[in-house]
């Protein structure tokens, strides 16, 4: 089931409580996992991601991310979140969200910017203990 749909059949605490499960399964798990914007801001999501391993917050501008939106939104693949927001409000929209998740974000043990570096480059250099 997509995500879109599970949220649109249980609700997003459902999902963020089956989220935050998965989360806990990965104790053990040697790997890169790449989780969702919203995924630090629940629970102790961020300080559990600390403890598991090395976290990565990949920074970027409210421009940058509201036009990689609109080209996935137009490519049909909208995120549960922005469902019903019209595309002009995308900037506004996500500078809220930005805003509200910085203090989660920071928390990440090393952040790229990705608009000034290249991201791949970045993260071959970083050494995992």
């Amino acid at each position: 089931m997509s995500i879109s749909d599970y949220i649109a059949q249980y609700g997003e605490l459902a999902f963020r409580k089956a989220e935050r499960q998965a989360l806990k399964d990965t104790a053990g798990f040697e790997g890169i996992i790449s989780v969702g914007g919203g995924t630090p801001c629940f629970y102790d999501n961020m300080v559990e991601m600390n403890r598991l391993g090395m976290t990565v917050y990949l920074h970027a501008s409210i421009g940058f991310l509201s036009h990689r939106l609109v080209d996935s939104f137009r490519a049909g693949k909208e995120r549960p979140l922005l469902l019903g927001v019209p595309i002009d409000e995308y900037p506004e929209f996500i500078g809220k969200h930005l805003f509200e998740r910085q203090p989660y974000y920071r928390l990440a043990k090393l952040i790229i910017q990705v608009e000034k570096v290249d991201v791949l480059e970045a993260l071959s250099g970083i050494q995992i203990k």
